[in-house]
């Protein structure tokens, strides 16, 4: 077939006339193309973005971008957590000590069904239901030493539907502020009140969903529920960590328990309880989620052991020494208590690779001020701070910071300002704050 000639002017011949019958006049019609092969639709699979997120391996991208400094969260919630920990159900199988994470999985489920926590129920369509994921932490003492093993079945919270598995009223839950807890600490020291801990075992699960909530959950992974069929899934009859709701249903039943054993709820901090004698001693009880801290003369501390156990299973940890990541030291003597964080600083130091850097004398340079002007907007300083986990390790530093810390508030108050588009200059003085903590 030739050519044609570019220089051709001659139109292209136009496509059939079509005449419809039963017109007044005729309409023209392009005829259509043949039509291709109809390609066999292919079942849609979960990307492996999503397969990690319901394995309990991911976060969704929403939950960062909805809130630029949810990482500060992550990181206050990995205050108790070592470098070491397993982050996955994958990755604690293939450790060696695998058995002593079996016994602690096994623990857990154990204390669930005791607490009837689920039942077994058929699913139907349109039901939401949520994933579950393992969280495995290792407790220590003041030295770093494992003292035992944890494993939590955490619901993926994230999964449930405002308005249907929640509202968003029924969320809130306080913790003691830290101002609070130093204070008491510092106050119990001068009266020489005792000082002891004690761990409430599971404490969410005493929040209880009401009949009129459906809220159902995929079985845990990596285990056998016996008596569930294939096909079924738990309806959640307990508050299990992770649910939007756990957190407030577990203040509610402490704020209930603590009125019955005579003690009222602070009005500046509402994780604080106290009661005041006839002889001007005062009993204070503070929460940090299950971690209970009781100061109090000696003659009261064993009656007031007494009535909390009646109401809750607890693990009676004695004298305190160690709180939220804080070695507490004290001196009975000179009425003197120590609070440091040595610890806790050495492992975000290990988490975020900086057992290399120098120690250095103070936290900022004051040579190199921080300005909006060292934001990257070129493609090599984006690309370059892509993978820095700067939001991150900023929350390391705002926990010790706000917690022992006070000499590296105004450093990180303004590293603070950048979080949202850290520069290269910006990361580089958050490490200097990581070399001063090293000195």
């Amino acid at each position: 077939m030739p050519l044609a000639d570019a220089n051709d002017q001659t139109p292209a011949p136009e496509p059939p006339e079509v005449e419809l019958e039963n017109t007044d006049s005729p309409v023209i019609a392009v005829m259509p193309p043949e039509e291709a092969p109809e390609r066999p639709k292919r079942t849609p699979k979960p990307s492996a973005k999503i397969r990690a997120i319901n394995e309990g391996e991911a976060v969704a991208n929403s939950v960062i971008d909805k809130n630029p400094f949810a990482e500060f969260a992550f990181s206050a919630f990995e205050v108790d957590s070592y470098p070491n920990d397993p982050v996955s159900l994958a990755e604690a199988s293939r450790r060696a000590d695998w058995p002593k994470w079996q016994e602690a999985m096994q623990d857990e489920i154990n204390r669930l069904d005791s607490r009837q926590s689920w039942t077994f129920e058929d699913k139907t369509d349109g039901d939401n239901i949520i994933g579950c994921r393992w969280v495995f932490r290792t407790k220590r003492d003041e030295k770093g030493e494992i003292t035992s093993y944890r494993a939590r079945l955490v619901a993926q919270g994230f999964t449930q539907v405002e308005g249907v598995d929640y509202f968003s009223d029924d969320t809130f839950a306080p913790t003691a502020k830290t101002a609070s807890v130093r204070a008491i600490l510092a106050t119990a020291a001068r009266r020489d009140y005792e000082i002891h801990q004690m761990d409430v075992k599971s404490a969410y699960l005493y929040g209880r969903l009401n009949d009129d909530e459906r809220i159902l959950m995929r079985p845990p992974p990596g285990i056998k529920l016996p008596g569930l069929k294939p096909g079924q899934v738990l309806r959640l009859r307990a508050c299990l960590y992770g649910l939007k709701q756990a957190g407030r249903r577990w203040a509610l039943k402490f704020r209930e328990v603590a009125k019955k054993i005579g003690l009222t709820r602070s009005e500046h901090d509402h994780a604080v309880f106290y009661r005041v004698h006839p002889n001007g001693d005062v009993t204070v009880i503070f929460l940090h989620v299950d971690d209970m801290t009781l100061t109090c003369p000696s003659r009261y501390l064993e009656e007031l052991k007494k009535r909390i156990k009646e109401h809750f299973e607890v693990v009676d940890s004695g004298e305190i020494h160690w709180i939220l990541g804080i070695e507490v030291k004290r001196d009975r003597e000179l009425r003197t208590i120590y609070l440091t964080q040595r610890t806790y600083i050495q492992s975000i130091i290990d988490r975020y690779g900086f057992n290399d850097l120098k120690p250095l004398a103070i936290p900022c340079d004051p040579h190199t001020p921080l300005s909006k002007d060292q934001c990257p907007d070129d493609p090599a300083d984006i690309a370059y701070m892509r993978d820095k986990p700067y939001r991150s390790a900023l929350g390391g530093l705002m926990y010790a910071s706000v917690a022992t810390r006070p000499d590296i508030t105004y450093a990180v108050s303004q590293l603070a300002r950048y979080a949202h588009n850290p520069g290269v200059a910006h990361w580089t003085a958050l490490k200097r704050v990581y070399q001063y903590l090293k000195g």
